[in-house]
């Protein structure tokens, strides 16, 4: 023969001691005759999932298989196995699983006791990524009002981030910090989202599905009012400040201080009772050499809040 196929041979029989024999129930025998060879052949990984993950990464322990068997058989064989991840909650999943051959051309499966393969089973590890819309929520961090008694403004109500599944599941919210004490005007504000998102802590696999989306916002606060009153220099004082070193404002005159509250308290807030400090760690250096420090203020009053950003003095330093 010179291609695999089936030969029919007949079945002689010897009988020793020049005996005969008279009848024989078979006679003929059909054989399927082919060349025995090896293949190496990749391993197709197939999986089903719910349609809100994706996967980021697949890992095997075995990429290939070795088969051993007849040429014929091996000539369409492709080896896969197949995973059903089920209800995911985890962003590392790791399974094993039996390596199957089928047809590469009619996806029959096959199953033939002259193949053998090097290994039966395929470790994988997929590591598993989702979308998710997460609501933007306000975070007042300056002690005057709470997010309930403010109305904030969002461009968009939640953003769809896409990231690994044991960090999406986990959060619930975004927390836009916002320090109300500094807010000068009703303009509308802006964060780009990758902002954000490292604001929260996320790592960097968490993104989101617009690239370079920036989110608009504005906080109003309630009915209040603003007014200007003077600080005294001598009503500032110094911490932390090393022995052997003083520290002194330069300059006598007063400080103008914007405070912010509901009319009422406004109105009939006496200016001595806000205070201010100065830490000595804070104190910071120009390009001039000289000293500036940043007042933290002391109101008296958690009714009464200090509008606009920084203020600082000039400083005397000795020592």
């Amino acid at each position: 023969m010179n291609k695999p196929g089936y030969a029919t041979l007949p079945v002689i029989v010897v009988v020793p001691n020049g005996l005969n024999a008279e009848d024989q129930s078979v006679k003929n025998v059909s054989l399927y005759i082919d060349k025995f060879t090896s293949k190496s052949v990749n391993i197709q990984i197939e999986k089903t999932f719910l349609s809100e993950y994706s996967i980021g990464e697949i890992n095997t322990d075995l990429y290939a298989v070795s088969l051993y068997g007849p040429e014929s058989e091996l000539e369409n064989v492709e080896a896969y196995c197949t995973f059903d991840l089920g209800n995911i909650t985890q962003s590392v999943i790791h399974v094993s699983g039996n390596i199957m051959l089928r047809d590469s051309v009619t996806k029959t499966k096959i199953s033939s006791p002259y193949i053998t393969m090097n290994s039966n089973t395929v470790e994988v590890t997929f590591v598993m990524y989702r979308e998710k819309n997460i609501p933007v929520e306000l975070n007042l961090t300056g002690g005057t009002f709470v997010p309930e008694d403010v109305q904030f403004n969002l461009s968009e109500p939640y953003v769809s981030l896409y990231g690994p599944v044991d960090e999406l599941s986990a959060l619930d919210s975004l927390k836009l910090v916002c320090d109300e004490n500094k807010i000068v005007s009703l303009k509308d504000q802006s964060i780009p989202v990758s902002e954000l998102l490292a604001a929260n802590g996320l790592s960097e696999h968490v993104s989101t599905k617009k690239a370079d989306l920036v989110l608009t916002y504005s906080v109003v606060l309630p009915k209040v009012i603003y007014r200007t009153i003077n600080l005294p220099v001598s009503s500032i004082t110094f911490s932390g400040v090393p022995s052997g070193k003083t520290l002194s404002v330069i300059g006598s005159e007063p400080i103008e201080v914007v405070i912010f509250g509901d009319p009422d308290t406004v109105k009939k807030y006496q200016s001595k009772t806000l205070s201010a400090t100065i830490d000595y760690a804070s104190i910071i250096q120009n390009a001039s050499g000289n000293y500036y420090g940043i007042l933290v203020f002391q109101t008296g009053d958690s009714r009464v809040g200090i509008s606009g950003e920084e203020y600082s003095v000039l400083l005397d330093l000795k020592g």
